[in-house]
């Protein structure tokens, strides 16, 4: 395991860019001051901070994009208090085997590097699947704190998001009933909102998807 000092690059850091990109950004991005455990943040990482990813867990407490509805995750702050490591449960069960969560939304969507392709990857609230962006992370940063977000989002968000979104901690997410993932939910305005934390919008969401793929395993066996 490679020490704090190895993994603080003096020489090179990513804080630079990212200051560049969030001074750049078309949207309001709050780059949150760093918690306490930035240190521990990064020595479970194990990556440095001239990495993009290293930086962000290292030398913020998150940042909160587009007036919160991303929430970039770093090293934890009064504002965003999921920290990288503790979110993901490294070193204990982690809570996505296929990667690291990075980020989520507060209409229900996660984000997560994944380890196979090294690139980020969507878990989409309305196919309850993983779509590859095909952007490593920090070309995907770049992408979502600039005009690009607003294409991304493109059918997820309605007329009059703001108005819930405004009600939303970091720590909560949209719930839709029914479901976007249903036929009849594709319509947010129709649906019922409510607010849900994070880690239930997760764990739902995780367990429909599961069930969704065992039934259709079902029938084509």
């Amino acid at each position: 395991m490679r020490s704090l000092d190895a993994l603080v690059d003096t020489d090179d850091p990513g804080i630079s860019r990212l200051a560049a990109f969030a001074e750049e950004s078309p949207h309001r991005v709050d780059v949150l001051p760093p918690g306490e455990g930035a240190a521990e943040c990064l020595l479970a990482l194990q990556v440095t901070t001239r990495s993009m990813l290293g930086t962000v867990a290292y030398r913020t407490g998150g940042l909160l994009v587009a007036d919160g509805w991303l929430r970039v995750l770093g090293a934890g702050s009064a504002a965003l208090p999921r920290r990288l490591d503790a979110w993901n449960g490294l070193g204990a069960e982690r809570r996505h085997a296929g990667g690291l969560l990075v980020a989520d939304d507060a209409g229900g969507g996660f984000f997560s590097w994944q380890a196979d392709t090294r690139t980020v990857a969507y878990f989409a609230p309305d196919t309850l699947e993983w779509e590859d962006t095909r952007l490593g992370y920090e070309d995907w940063l770049r992408e979502m704190l600039g005009p690009a977000l607003l294409a991304f989002y493109d059918g997820l968000r309605w007329d009059g998001w703001r108005f819930l979104a405004s009600e939303l901690t970091s720590s909560q997410a949209m719930f839709f009933y029914p479901p976007r993932f249903t036929e009849e939910g594709r319509d947010p305005i129709e649906s019922y909102r409510g607010l849900v934390p994070v880690e239930e919008s997760w764990e739902v969401q995780q367990d429909l998807a599961r069930q969704l793929a065992e039934g259709r395993a079902a029938r084509s066996g």
